[in-house]
């Protein structure tokens, strides 16, 4: 039997270092499409993503953020729902390198995977 990655799952991430009243960024798996996107940007000899030539491009970084990140709570005192694509702009390319791959991490692994 085949399943799917939920696409209406819906996880809280903050960076390792912002610790004291941490802004949160609300984060979903990308859908099949938006990942099938992704392999133009290179794939493995045995097959999936490439993960270090994606890391490496700046610009599909900041597309994997806008297409990953379903809400912002707690940046500037705001709390901020989709679309989040004017509000990434104010995030330092570290920031949006390493929710970026969160993303990628929770669109890429199986939930038993996830759990493990």
């Amino acid at each position: 039997m085949l399943t799917g990655i939920d696409l209406s799952e819906r996880i809280e991430f903050s960076l390792p270092e912002d610790q004291n009243n941490p802004t949160i960024f609300v984060l979903g798996p990308l859908t099949a499409r938006q990942k099938l996107h992704l392999f133009s940007f290179g794939t493995k000899e045995q097959g999936g993503i490439d993960e270090f030539s994606v890391m490496k491009n700046p610009e599909i970084l900041f597309e994997i953020a806008v297409m990953g990140v379903r809400a912002i709570k707690n940046f500037q005192g705001k709390d901020w729902i989709e679309p989040v694509d004017q509000e990434l702009n104010r995030f330092s390319p570290a920031v949006i390198s390493t929710v970026a791959a969160k993303i990628l991490e929770i669109s890429f692994l199986s939930g038993e995977e996830r759990k493990n």
